[in-house]
């Protein structure tokens, strides 16, 4: 047994507990522990076989920290918010010879947090940014696998021994063991990317629903405009249900990157703002077709920061059973239903049921419900 795998995880919420399962699921023989705040967890974690040992983060120093438990660890995933990963890394690294990577969405300020630590000089870190979530926290919602086919950055710290390379190389096998793509960047790299294309949608999601929910106040019924959103107005708001605590620190701790990329936004914004004046067709056509081309270009295999999530529109009968029959036939073919509504009112769609999937099963729904005889829309 001394050769066995031993993976440590700080944190047992989604991505924390996410982890812990999908390293369970995968490598079935590893030794597999966690620390967590909340008594409910650290027991659920036990009770469902998911980690070997398990502990309340406790009180910290000493021998009978709770992080003593890393110490034979060759892995340890510090799995909570960016402004006390640093502080929990040097406390692993007491107790742990072991490789340090933390889950953060940001890099520079970890990675340079990490490096002042008086525990830097023989800390093994290596950055980490699993790009997978979802707007749901908490152990409850965490999966086996979230991460297959999720981009992992691994990030190397500037300055770093020859080693630090083995590591960043051990880390990447061992996020590839649980169906994650390792991509290395720099930290800086890393931080403009991810302002760009997962932070400043955030910011844009709750702001298209705060100008609602405000404008709505000015209608003679503002209720009427929840009625009539519709499956657009719902997709692009989506993740303004996250957490706003959690997205107010991130956005806060990445406001050097986020910043730039916002005021790129609202250029953007005031270019279709212009156009609209004229009103310029051909303008705006064209500004809609720059958007349209990147967007059919994204990759479609792959996760994000938070799960991508398609809705189909399907023709459903007023009928007892209908709703029974599509879930039923999504269920046959393996495909799980994330969200699904019914709205009476629909400008153009008329009565339709919307189906939110994953985004990798969206084309095999279709297809699944077109041999099924529904009509999708």
């Amino acid at each position: 047994m001394a050769d066995r795998l031993r993976i440590g995880v700080v944190g047992l919420g989604l991505i924390g507990g996410s982890l812990a399962k999908a390293f369970r699921r995968a490598l079935p023989d590893a030794w597999i522990a966690g620390v967590d705040r909340k008594p409910d967890v650290v027991a659920q974690a036990r009770a469902d076989g998911t980690l070997d040992e398990a502990r309340l983060f406790g009180t910290e120093g000493g021998a009978d920290d709770a992080f003593s438990l890393f110490a034979p660890c060759g892995f340890v995933f510090v799995c909570t918010p960016v402004d006390v990963t640093p502080r929990h890394a040097a406390r692993v690294a007491r107790f742990c010879g072991g490789i340090v990577t933390d889950v953060g969405s940001l890099k520079l300020p970890v990675m340079r947090a990490v490096a002042a630590l008086p525990e830097a000089a023989g800390m093994r870190f290596v950055g980490g940014h699993p790009m997978a979530g979802s707007e749901r926290t908490g152990y409850a919602v965490a999966r086996a696998d979230l991460f297959e086919n999720a981009i992992h950055v691994v990030v190397v710290p500037d300055g770093a021994p020859p080693s630090a390379e083995d590591d960043a190389d051990a880390l990447a096998r061992l996020v590839a063991a649980i169906g994650a793509i390792p991509v290395r960047m720099s930290a800086l790299e890393h931080d403009r990317t991810v302002g760009l294309v997962s932070h400043l949608p955030h910011v844009a999601a709750s702001a298209l629903a705060l100008t609602a929910a405000r404008e709505a106040e000015r209608l003679r019924d503002p209720e009427q405009a929840k009625r009539l959103a519709a499956g657009g107005f719902k997709d692009l708001t989506r993740i303004a249900s996250a957490s706003p605590d959690l997205w107010a620190g991130i956005s806060a701790d990445g406001s050097a990157t986020l910043i730039p990329a916002l005021d790129a936004y609202i250029r953007v914004l005031d270019e279709f703002r212009m156009r609209l004046a004229g009103p310029d067709r051909p303008a705006l056509a064209h500004l809609f077709e720059e958007g349209r081309a990147f967007r059919d270009a994204l990759a479609t295999g792959a996760r994000g920061a938070l799960e991508a999530a398609a809705t189909l529109a399907v023709q459903i009968d007023d009928r007892p059973g209908a709703l029974a029959r599509i879930a039923g036939t999504l269920a046959e073919h393996g495909i799980g239903i994330r969200n699904m509504n019914i709205v009476n009112s629909r400008g153009y769609e008329g009565g339709v049921l919307h189906v939110w999937v994953d985004e990798v099963q969206r084309n095999d729904a279709r297809r699944a419900l077109q041999e099924a005889g529904h009509e999708c829309l």
